[in-house]
């Protein structure tokens, strides 16, 4: 699995990727990974930790959130968005 945290202004970090590969689904390990990316993030300074999911996101990922002790604070709908562009994961021609 992976995650990367990025540090706000407001000193925050935002929980900016997070996932396994789908090999490692059921397996527990997401809620172990979840656990490491906050704990970094608390170590890092953070005074808030906090992350966006989408209903593209596994369907059990709200759940990990929530008993992890994230909080929903906003719901919104609208389009799709773009498939992200990412160095470790872009497809070459």
């Amino acid at each position: 699995g992976y995650f990367e945290l990025e540090h706000q202004a407001d000193t925050s970090i935002e929980i900016k990727c997070f996932g396994l590969l789908s090999d490692f689904f059921g397996q527990g390990l997401g809620g172990h990974l979840l656990t490491a990316a906050v704990n970094r993030a608390w170590d890092a300074g953070a005074k808030r930790v906090w992350l966006r999911t989408c209903s593209h996101d596994h369907a059990h990922a709200l759940s990990n959130y929530l008993h992890r002790g994230f909080r929903l604070v906003e719901q919104t709908t609208g389009p799709p968005h773009p498939a992200r562009e990412s160095a470790l994961f872009r497809t070459f021609p």
